[in-house]
């Protein structure tokens, strides 16, 4: 079956995976395991194992040689799935168990973690607990292009005589979340060419050698990639990026067009969602009144793009209160006496020569081949594909849980996103106006902008404290999202005998 097909029919059976017959038919038909059908014992099991699950674990599908991979699925005891109830029956298990896919569902089989154990090249007793989490609220095209990769039938030879150390070590590549950063990394670069051409900042913007607007990108797709994961926490509606609703809301909405000048999303959601929301208190936030100051960026615009105001104030009203620089508006006024008076930057403005243009298929849009040779040097990205951004994000599963050493989510995480801004700021050279190539084996950093827009801003953010009604800071978070989103990539590899 060729791999985009393959893909599909697994992206269908996660979206509908309920149950242990639903998981069976994910190994046995699409996957091509042998069928298995064997509950394991918790005999001598200690409690703190025993008591984590539910019901017997079963061996529903194995693969290889003497069927000496194994695919075992445990159903927990609690109704959220929780890495601490997971080790010590992986602990107990791996024993009989050396090579082996674990999977562990909740209580009512909604949301599942599909283990990978995968042991330190360095420390050879060191064990690295891989997951894919599959549940229905997102990110589940990843899960579908990773575990596409498990079929058997893709090895190209007898099922039967495939060594079990073989069928691991795809698992722990398919497991691999570096991979799955640099993949999303590549897709956020073409995104970002491919944006400057159709961008344009107000007139005090900085514009690089080429005339186009590179910082005021960054520092959009900075602002929006860390909404994201507010999103992720449940502080930000999803219907704010739900395309559908969003045709519901807007006026003028038109990702389907190429207009270039229709930015009615940017306007309306993200420059409303940066300035009037997250950088405003709550008890301050309301509509822009005619008569008040046009640089009073705490107050929403954009009235007429919303068919329903009323609606649009409700879905924006239990948003937190950033306490940090990253999403202050760079309009200022500077006094009377100065020449210029007003700096337009953002472009967070009422008037229309004022405003950015940031047209909406660039956030919606269908899937397109653009010519990115020039942007890359390089004449094999003629032909790339692009997407819209936020369909792009949508793609990926974003997770708000620090991966470390030993724990990690096949996410996107903030240690992980650290890495992508700093290489998107890397990517271009202001000082030549030139595309930054990796002729030394390492793209130029413009520093001061990668401390400005990560370090300061974050941190500044995460040392303060949600202002909202409805949520609690988890103020233990905020140690591994500072270190986070600072960059410090995590690479491991497989012990080849286990």
């Amino acid at each position: 079956m060729p791999v985009l097909e393959r893909k599909q029919s697994v992206l269908k059976l996660l979206e509908q995976l309920r149950g242990l017959d639903a998981l069976k038919e994910l190994f046995w038909t699409e996957l091509n395991y042998e069928r298995e059908n064997q509950p394991l014992s918790m005999r001598g099991w200690p409690d703190s194992a025993r008591n984590a699950l539910l019901d017997d674990p079963v061996l529903f599908a194995g693969g290889g040689e003497d069927h000496a991979f194994h695919v075992v699925y445990c159903r927990l005891a609690s109704d959220n799935l929780q890495r601490n109830l997971e080790r010590p029956i992986v602990s107990q298990l791996i024993r009989e168990h050396p090579y082996c896919l674990f999977v562990f569902s909740d209580s009512v089989q909604s949301a599942w973690h599909f283990l990978n154990i995968k042991y330190d090249e360095k420390a050879e007793k060191r064990r690295i607990f891989r997951r894919i989490t599959v549940r229905a609220d997102g990110g589940l095209r990843t899960a579908a292009e990773r575990l596409q990769m498990l079929d058997l039938a893709s090895f190209g030879k007898e099922l039967s005589g495939i060594p079990a150390l073989e069928i691991q070590k795809r698992h722990d590549e398919a497991f691999d979340v570096e991979k799955v950063t640099k993949a999303f990394y590549k897709e956020l670069a073409n995104w970002y060419f491919w944006a400057l051409k159709h961008v344009h900042f107000p007139k005090d913007a900085p514009k690089e050698a080429d005339g186009h607007d590179h910082i005021g990108v960054i520092r959009m797709i900075t602002r929006l990639i860390f909404c994201w994961f507010v999103k992720e926490k449940g502080l930000i509606p999803e219907e704010l990026f739900d395309q559908r609703r969003l045709d519901e809301l807007l006026d003028g909405f038109a990702p389907d067009k190429d207009a270039k000048k229709d930015s009615v999303f940017y306007k309306a959601i993200l420059q409303n969602l940066f300035f009037a929301t997250l950088n405003t208190e709550m008890d301050k936030r309301g509509w822009a009144r005619d008569e008040q100051n046009f640089m009073a960026h705490s107050l929403y615009r954009y009235r007429d793009l919303f068919k329903k105001p009323g609606e649009a104030l409700a879905l924006f009203k239990n948003i937190p209160f950033l306490n940090g620089g990253l999403f202050e508006c760079l309009d200022k006024d500077l006094g009377e006496s100065a020449r210029p008076r007003y700096v337009r930057i953002d472009g967070f403005s009422r008037r229309p020569d004022s405003q950015p243009v940031v047209p909406d298929f660039l956030f919606f849009g269908p899937e397109r081949e653009e010519d990115l040779s020039a942007d890359y040097g390089d004449k094999k990205f003629r032909k790339v594909r692009v997407r819209g951004l936020i369909d792009t994000l949508q793609r990926y599963r974003f997770t708000i849980e620090e991966n470390t050493p030993i724990e990690q989510e096949v996410a996107l995480d903030p240690e992980l996103s650290g890495k992508v801004f700093e290489n998107l700021l890397a990517a271009y050279n202001p000082e030549t106006g030139a595309t930054a190539r990796k002729q030394t084996g390492s793209f130029y950093t413009p520093r001061e902008i990668v401390d400005y827009m990560v370090d300061e801003t974050l941190i500044a953010f995460l040392k303060g404290s949600f202002s909202t009604e409805n949520a609690e800071p988890r103020r233990r978070d905020s140690g591994g999202w500072c270190r986070g989103m600072r960059a410090a990539t995590i690479s491991t590899t497989r012990k080849p005998n286990r």
